[in-house]
C-alpha cells in the first residue's frame, strides 16, 4: 500500500467517527431532554397529589355529611381538650414551600439555608421576605415563600 491510499483510508475512518460522534451527542441530547421533562413532570404531579390529599383532608373536616367514625365517647372528649395546633417561632421541622400565583408548588426546601442557596440570597434577607403577605411576596418576584408543617 502506498501512503496515498493509506491516508485516504484514515481520512475516511476519520469522517465516519466524526459522524457517529454527531450522532451519539444528538441522541444523548434528545434522552437527557427526555429524562429532565419527565422529572419536571413528575415533581408537578407529586405536587398536585400532595394538593389534592390536602384538600380532601381539609374537605372531610369542613363537609357536614362526613361521618365521624370515632365512638361518641371519644368525640366528647376531644371537643372539651380541643388542642390548637401551636406553631413553633422556630419553624423546626418544617419545610419551606416555593408556590406560584395559583398556589402551584415549584420548589421545596428543608431548610431555609437551603432555599436562600438555591435561590442566590442570604437567608436574613430570605425570612425579611417570608415574613411579607403572599400577595405582597408575589408582586415584588413572582413567587411566594410560605413554611409548611
Amino acid at each position: 500500500m502506498e501512503m496515498k491510499d493509506i491516508m485516504r483510508e484514515l481520512e475516511e475512518k476519520l469522517a465516519k467517527a466524526k459522524t457517529q460522534k454527531k450522532d451519539w451527542e444528538s441522541k444523548k441530547k434528545f434522552w437527557t431532554e427526555a429524562v429532565n421533562t419527565a422529572d419536571r413532570e413528575l415533581s408537578i404531579l407529586e405536587d398536585d397529589i400532595g394538593n389534592m390529599e390536602m384538600m380532601i383532608e381539609a374537605a372531610k373536616g369542613i363537609h357536614h355529611t362526613y361521618k365521624d367514625d370515632r365512638p361518641e365517647k371519644a368525640k366528647k372528649e376531644t371537643k372539651k381538650e380541643e388542642v390548637k395546633e401551636e406553631i413553633d417561632p422556630k419553624h423546626r421541622k418544617a419545610m419551606v414551600l416555593q408556590i406560584n400565583q395559583y398556589d402551584n408548588v415549584t420548589n421545596r426546601w428543608k431548610t431555609q439555608r437551603d432555599a436562600a442557596k438555591e435561590l442566590a440570597t442570604d437567608q436574613s434577607t430570605l425570612c425579611k421576605f417570608m415574613k411579607l403577605s403572599k400577595d405582597v411576596q408575589i408582586q415584588r418576584k413572582g413567587y411566594a415563600l410560605v413554611w409548611q408543617y
